[in-house]
């Protein structure tokens, strides 16, 4: 009985020290490696846009003019991570044209096709906050500016020609003239959303808004306004009103 029990226990020194060996040869199990943080993508600080505008004439405009259209274009620039941006807004708008045959005095039987043209320009400062993210991004506008209003006719021929004595200066454009415009300031706010598309940040946007611009009195003409006379000088019958407006824009916009 204390031979085998002597065999066991010299077998057991024996493999002990084997079996610390392989375990200190054994490395450690490595920690966990944390996930690395991506940097968030670079946010432009420049944004810019064009599209169409229409403008629906608000009170005693709205009784000369039914309504107006035309393009816009905007520039504006962030403030850092700020919501808050500034920029300008360039807009055309056409409200009306005619086209008639105005004879020539002292040429009966001649006449020459002349086009009028009724157009506003508005340049506008902008204040914008606006969600910073997001595929769907609301924002409010501030705007102060001007409005230039005119009446522009020209003469629909291809060859104007000039006689000075024995000379004469011909062109090809016709020839055109300013019959009535005005200058007025112009005001206002709005809001609008825009529904990106696309890889941020860089993507590109369907904008829509509405806003109210508060404009100045001014003198312009409309459709009619014009009376051409056979032998006497045009009379001109402009109108002078505020040029309130309520103005709708869907375009596209890039950037910030």
């Amino acid at each position: 009985m204390r031979l085998p029990l002597l065999l066991s226990l010299a077998a057991l020194l024996v493999n002990l020290p084997v079996a610390a060996a392989s375990a200190a040869q054994e490395p450690p199990a490595p920690a966990p490696t944390p996930p690395v943080a991506q940097a968030a993508p670079e946010r432009p600080l420049m944004q810019a846009g064009l599209g169409l505008m229409m403008g629906v004439p608000v009170g005693d405009f709205h009784e000369n003019v039914a309504f107006s259209a035309g393009l816009t274009g905007h520039l504006g620039f962030g403030l850092g991570s700020s919501p808050i941006s500034f920029g300008v807004e360039g807009t055309y708008l056409w409200y009306g044209s005619e086209s008639r045959d105005v004879p020539l005095v002292g040429m009966p039987g001649l006449a020459v096709g002349v086009d009028t043209a009724n157009d506003m320009f508005l340049l506008h400062g902008r204040v914008r906050a606006q969600r910073p993210d997001g595929r769907v991004r609301p924002y409010v506008d501030g705007l102060v500016g001007f409005n230039y209003i005119a009446t522009t006719t020209s003469v629909d021929a291809e060859d104007t020609c000039y006689y000075v004595g024995s000379t004469s200066s011909c062109s090809d454009d016709g020839d055109s003239v300013t019959n009535l415009d005005d200058v007025v300031l112009s005001a206002g706010g709005g809001a609008g959303v825009m529904f990106a598309f696309g890889a941020s940040p860089h993507s590109m946007r369907l904008d829509l808004s509405l806003r109210y611009l508060y404009g100045g009195e001014a003198e312009y003409l409309t459709e009619g306004d014009i009376q051409w006379q056979e032998d006497g000088p045009v009379i001109l019958v402009p109108h002078l009103t505020r040029t309130d407006m309520l103005m709708v824009y869907v375009g596209l916009t890039w950037g910030r």
